[in-house]
């Protein structure tokens, strides 16, 4: 399961809001299922393993007893403002500007509780050099969209942000150029691959896929490479692609 490999390799769990939720019915599964292999022996290794350090958000769709549940193990829980960000884009700002080593402004502070903000000094710094979201949109496309948005977040300007699925892996290019390692990593990756440009027109140059580009000028309602494919095969460990853009892009491939 990628959300297994995911949390055994990470130094800081975030569930937002509602995601909290998933999460307990996802160990809920997992015990069931474990159960029934060992002849109905009890056991709650699930529950007891993957307890959230944080759970972030407005918190108005995390169920007060699955939130009850995971603060006795522990967890913490922030209740974040400002309506005019999405739980998803809040959680990771809280996690770069309170839990990474970035310096807390009093702006910053304001759109936490007052009695969360209370509670900050307690928090033990971490290092946060990449953050990987794991998240399905289950037929949501507006929240996919604003997910994609938020990865272009001043506040992800010095950390690198993928978030990933059950099927792909999507994360942000700046501009100039990018180098995308495709070969022996975490993820196995599929053929496929895709890239937008993001508020602006850009161009673009490509080298190690199918539909290369020379410097062509990509725009939605023009032209964007929505449909193309890695070029070498798994088995090339060394394989890379190779991305220059005159300004910042949206990539996403397949992994299986």
């Amino acid at each position: 399961s990628k959300l297994i490999l995911l949390w055994k390799n990470s130094k800081v769990r975030v569930c937002v809001d509602g995601g909290t939720n998933r999460l307990h019915e996802w160990c809920k599964e997992k015990t069931r299922l474990n159960n029934t292999s060992n002849n109905n022996n009890s056991s709650s290794e699930y529950y007891d393993k993957y307890v959230p350090d944080f759970i972030c958000g407005d918190l108005d769709s995390v169920d007060d007893s699955i939130r009850a549940f995971y603060t006795s193990r522990g967890a913490k829980c922030f209740r974040l403002f400002d309506q005019n960000l999405t739980d998803f884009t809040k959680s990771l700002k809280f996690l770069v500007s309170f839990v990474g080593n970035n310096r807390v402004t009093d702006q910053q502070l304001g759109f936490l509780a007052e009695e969360d903000a209370a509670h900050l000094d307690s928090i033990k710094r971490v290092d946060i050099k990449t953050i990987y979201c794991f998240c399905d949109f289950t037929g949501r496309l507006d929240h996919a969209m604003a997910n994609q948005s938020t990865l272009n977040d001043t506040c992800l300007a010095e950390v690198r942000t993928y978030i990933v699925s059950s099927e792909s892996i999507t994360f942000l290019l700046v501009s100039g150029q990018n180098t995308i390692c495709v070969g022996d990593n975490e993820f196995r990756c599929g053929k496929y691959c895709g890239f937008f440009p993001l508020g602006r027109p850009s161009l673009v140059s490509t080298q190690g896929l199918r539909w290369n580009l020379d410097r062509q000028l990509m725009t939605f309602g023009s032209f964007v490479s929505s449909s193309n494919e890695i070029a070498c095969t798994n088995d090339d460990h060394s394989r890379h692609i190779l991305i220059d853009t005159e300004h910042p892009l949206l990539f996403t491939m397949s992994i299986v």
